[in-house]
């Protein structure tokens, strides 16, 4: 099987580490210490308040005492056991976090998520084989609902807290995910869109179905972007559509946005606005070769599902890693051909998780990815603001990236 890539370098991060000289907020130990505080007042409140009900999504946000994190299960919880036999370490709620993500060379978030070797995920599923999922994954990312006030409150905090986690339940994106068909998708786009070959995507659906008579043979790859330009010049439908993660549209003042969700699609709404939305399209078999981004990054998948291989940024050392170049945040590792990778890389800590219709992924500053299209696919994302905290520049600068 030919190697398949998906250049996923942004414009304006491709330059010689450039993630590591982009503006910062940095976790000052003040910082660390008003969470703590603000997360134990949080437990006083839930004796407080054990007999009061939950309220409404919109009132869990503008008076968190409704909402008891008491513990319950999440809708989706996460598997007991994994394919090489060890437990879940914790369940999604609070107590998951400890309070502090505290990074560490060896097992990453010390609570969350629960990382694996590499050569464990690889050997229980190929990234070159994403029509042979296994009966069980490595998935250890926390799926919330934020349809249910409970499991938004716990979303905020893990989102607070700067770790993965995918959400759902979002009415907008679950309503895409059912209108945006071939056939719709072709008559909003007349007007040749943004790629190599300028392409409109009835052009891009045929160049992909020609290559599905050659699936067993080595055979052209490709994918469609819309870059910000493109989707305000002739795709507006877009913003429309995903008006969740639509900059203008939470900054309005009566936004029933940012009633609903607060902060948790855009957290600094100028950044995004000046970044804008991307959306690409693409096909089975694509790989998105591992890399980090500077910026929060909240990704919808409103068709299909692709695979992400994750690693906190205390994993940084043992991920191979290119500092300078046109490359630079990306690795030189080829996760495909286990044989060749060094010793250090099949040890190093990670975890998965498939993201599918309707799921949003959040992946925060600096957490590396390592993508994989199952099926043909579309993803929309916005990236908003970046947060470093001293921990994770400290792994930044051993690696070679700039303070």
């Amino acid at each position: 099987m030919g190697r398949k890539r998906d250049d996923d370098c942004e414009d304006d991060t491709r330059a010689a580490a450039a993630a590591g000289r982009r503006t910062r907020q940095r976790t000052s130990a003040g910082q660390t210490l008003l969470w703590v505080v603000a997360l134990l007042l949080s437990l006083v409140l839930l004796q407080q308040l054990a007999t009061r009900p939950a309220r409404s999504a919109r009132s869990a946000l503008t008076a968190r005492e409704g909402v008891l994190l008491d513990g319950r299960d999440v809708a989706k919880p996460l598997p007991l056991v994994f394919p090489n036999g060890a437990k879940s370490a914790h369940r999604c709620d609070l107590p998951a976090l400890r309070y502090q993500c505290e990074l560490d060379r060896a097992t990453g978030c010390r609570a969350y998520p629960q990382l694996f070797p590499m050569r464990e995920l690889l050997s229980n599923w190929s990234p070159d084989e994403p029509t042979r999922p296994p009966a069980h994954t490595f998935e250890s990312i926390c799926r919330f609902d934020l349809s249910d006030p409970y499991e938004l409150q716990l979303a905020h905090m893990f989102h607070q807290m700067e770790v993965p986690f995918i959400a759902y339940g979002v009415p907008q994106l679950t309503r895409a995910s059912q209108t945006w068909t071939d056939e719709n998708m072709a008559k909003l786009d007349e007007p040749p869109t943004y790629a190599s070959h300028w392409w409109t995507y009835q052009q891009f659906l045929a160049a992909v179905a020609a290559t599905k008579t050659q699936a067993d043979d080595d055979h052209q790859y490709f994918y469609l972007q819309l870059k910000a330009g493109d989707i305000n010049a002739r795709a507006r439908f877009v913003y429309d559509d995903l008006d969740f993660m639509d900059a203008a549209r939470v900054l309005s003042p009566d936004s029933a946005l940012l009633a609903a969700y607060g902060n948790m699609f855009i957290r600094d709404p100028q950044d995004t606005l000046e970044r804008g939305m991307r959306c690409r399209f693409g096909m089975q078999g694509i790989i998105t070769e591992g890399h980090f981004d500077s910026a929060l990054n909240m990704i919808a998948m409103v068709r299909g599902a692709k695979r992400y291989i994750v690693a906190p940024p205390s994993a940084c050392s043992c991920l191979d890693l290119l500092t300078a170049g046109p490359s630079a945040r990306h690795t030189r590792l080829d996760w495909s051909n286990m044989s060749a990778l060094p010793a250090h890389a099949l040890e190093c800590p990670a975890t998965e998780v498939v993201v599918r219709a309707g799921d949003v992924l959040y992946m925060p500053s600096y957490w590396y990815h390592h993508i994989v299209s199952l099926d043909e696919s579309i993803q929309c994302n916005v990236r908003s603001g970046t947060i470093a905290r001293e921990d994770t520049l400290r792994f930044l600068d051993e690696c070679g990236f700039e303070g």
